[in-house]
């Protein structure tokens, strides 16, 4: 009689294996997915009553493509309108990583945390400037660079590539590069330096930020996954009702930045989370929470001139322990001005991007093997995907299961009840 032999799930050619299947059927979803409009913000309005929503200033299809000025009324400078976003133009496009021979390479750090300028474009005053700190981030580049460009010119946004070696992602990044976008690689973690990655990466982030503050009239750090919007049609820190509606566009974004108060304090922008499109939704949503009143840990935005650095997460600003303490002590009200900005986080889009990335980072933090204790891992975000991994383990990897998996800790939590509202008395807007 022959024994039936059994894989071991913990064998790095089983995970191998197991996540290249991963990755087909993500690129089929992907592929799939493709055939969705794109999100349109402005579909709000459809839900609204009948009270009038503020009128917004049209563009016209000519305009759209010439460089028209914006009036930033705090100061009275002119700020050039967004260029108009053409795929076409990608495809004659060289690479060009490095800065030209004949130019010096800028170069900032700590010790072995290092920084280098990979581009040397002409440098505009940027009425907002958007840092986003990323590694290896593929289609989420892509998307967040989609996203902003709809309000900023792309000389206006910096990519900092930090340790990332992703051919598909260097791609990208290149062609922005040709865009205008401004690169930075950024290489080092902990070491000698620093105890951990997180604060490397403030120190990193700050580095490279510093660099635009005397040209930027307001600097926004963000990751990979933080789109900005913006609530107008009622008072920042007023609750979300029907007369509120979510915009970006370089006007909206223009006036609601000039109303800013210049009192020095960091701006506090409202959480918000986008809701998978296979959770059973009828329409594209995001999650928000009705008061707009945001919590400490809210991601925050600075004034050029008011930038001193900023933590690993952009929470609460630099020193982080002091601006921490003071928010759960005095209210962050007494700490940070209230904004009507919302970062909406596109951590998980669908099954399949969420399934790949708990299976990298499982594999990038050594959680596969069965010895792991979870509950000694130094963060609660790797301590939830060392727990996947293993619920993943004892359901042999099936890709049904794996689903169930998914509708119980994602879906589940994002459903609404009867009356259309969650029981943490969030909005779930559509868009």
């Amino acid at each position: 009689m022959v024994a039936k032999s059994k894989v071991s799930l913990t064998n790095p050619l089983t995970q191998t294996i197991l996540l290249l299947i991963v990755i087909t059927l993500c690129l089929v979803q992907i592929y799939n997915h493709s055939q969705i409009p794109e999100l349109n913000y402005q579909e709000l309005n459809n839900a609204r009553t009948s009270q009038e929503k503020p009128a917004m200033i049209a563009t016209s299809s000519t305009s759209q493509q010439e460089d028209q000025e914006v009036l930033f009324n705090n100061n009275k400078r002119h700020f050039h309108g967004t260029e108009k976003f053409d795929p076409s133009v990608w495809k004659n496009l060289e690479p060009s990583r490095a800065v030209p021979p004949h130019e010096q390479a800028v170069q900032v750090g700590h010790g072995d945390l290092g920084c280098v300028r990979q581009t040397n474009h002409t440098r505009r005053h940027a009425l907002m400037r958007v840092i986003v700190f990323q590694k290896d981030g593929q289609t989420q580049l892509q998307n967040l660079i989609s996203h902003y460009i709809q309000a900023l010119r792309y000389d206006e946004i910096v990519i900092i590539n930090h340790d990332g070696n992703d051919p598909f992602t260097l791609e990208i990044i290149d062609e922005y590069a040709q865009l205008g976008v401004h690169v930075w690689n950024c290489n080092g973690t902990s070491s000698e330096v620093m105890s951990r990655d997180e604060i490397a990466k403030g120190l990193m982030w700050s580095d490279v930020i510093s660099m635009y503050k005397s040209d930027s009239e307001f600097l926004l750090p963000v990751d990979v996954d933080e789109h900005l919007m913006l609530r107008m049609g009622a008072k920042p820190g007023s609750p979300f009702h029907n007369g509120s509606y979510i915009t970006w566009n370089r006007d909206d974004l223009s006036m609601a930045l000039s109303e800013l108060s210049t009192s020095g304090k960091f701006y506090k922008t409202v959480n918000a989370t986008v809701i998978p499109y296979d959770c059973g939704m009828s329409k594209s949503q995001i999650r928000v929470n009705r008061t707009m009143v945001p919590i400490c840990i809210a991601k925050i935005f600075f004034r050029g001139v008011d930038f001193n650095g900023t933590d690993a997460g952009n929470h609460y600003g630099i020193p982080r322990d002091e601006f921490a303490y003071k928010c759960q002590n005095d209210g962050v009200e007494n700490v940070y001005e209230i904004t009507n900005f919302i970062t909406v986080h596109h951590q998980v889009t669908c099954f399949n991007d969420w399934l790949l990335h708990s299976l990298r980072v499982a594999n990038e933090k050594g959680l596969t093997d069965k010895a792991v204790n979870c509950s000694q891992q130094d963060s609660r975000r790797v301590v939830e995907i060392c727990n996947l991994w293993h619920s993943f383990a004892a359901a042999n990897f099936s890709v049904w299961k794996m689903k169930d998996i998914y509708q119980d800790r994602v879906c589940s939590m994002l459903r609404r009840d009867e009356s259309g509202n969650s029981s943490w008395d969030d909005l779930f807007v559509g868009y």
